[in-house]
């Protein structure tokens, strides 16, 4: 049966200590960690502002490209991992905080009709109780395996699941910043194409005006 959490739960669960956030591995975002990656993380805001300087002085789109080449191809960018020590796996209440913060808020109307629908499927569930008296049901069972679990089994899942969290972060990091650098030196490029291409067609009017 599922449990619903009460709206004053819910509004003291958002209450939570700024510390608690910083502190929880699961709520940081790990960036990759490589050397162009590095380097790229301060230089991305630069990157519209020499777009736009470039109108009006196209050697702006020239240092963007430059910087694409340099920070982007000519660096180390493999993929680099954040190096964990083992105080900084999370534990079993780092997880629970995850699993409380996971539960939505449900209107007032909604747990009624679900309190409903749940106490027309206990009362027909009565009329055939007594022939499944010596079957298991399989929520107890599930619930049994859950309470047998060793705790170091459960520690290795939830560690497994953050490595898993780290893992898509860092990618994540990763091609967001190749790719901002990528669209904004393709328009630089797209810029200076088009000034060469009125540079050559007002050269070409001028010497058959000429």
């Amino acid at each position: 049966m599922t449990t619903l959490a009460p709206r004053s739960k819910n509004k003291t669960r958002q209450l939570t200590a700024p510390f608690e956030d910083d502190e929880n591995p699961w709520m940081k975002k790990y960036c990759c960690q490589c050397k162009s990656c590095k380097m790229s993380i301060p230089i991305q805001p630069w990157l519209p502002r020499f777009f736009i300087f470039g109108v009006l002085c196209p050697i702006f789109w020239l240092v963007n490209l430059s910087i694409w080449w340099f920070v982007q191809f000519w660096q180390p960018h493999e993929l680099e991992f954040h190096d964990l020590q083992e105080d900084e796996y999370p534990g079993f209440y780092e997880c629970e905080i995850i699993a409380k913060r996971s539960v939505m808020p449900i209107k007032e109307e909604v747990i009624q009709e679900i309190h409903t629908i749940q106490d027309l499927s206990d009362s027909n569930s009565e009329d055939y109780k007594n022939d499944g008296e010596n079957d298991t049901p399989p929520s107890f069972l599930k619930l049994h395996a859950e309470q047998v679990e060793n705790e170091e089994d459960t520690l290795k899942k939830y560690r497994y699941e953050f490595l898993k969290k780290i893992a898509h972060d860092v990618l994540e990091s990763h091609d967001m910043l190749r790719k901002s650098f990528r669209n904004w030196n393709l328009r630089s490029l797209l810029g200076l194409v088009i000034d060469i291409i009125l540079v050559i067609f007002i050269a070409l009017l001028c010497k058959k005006t000429g």
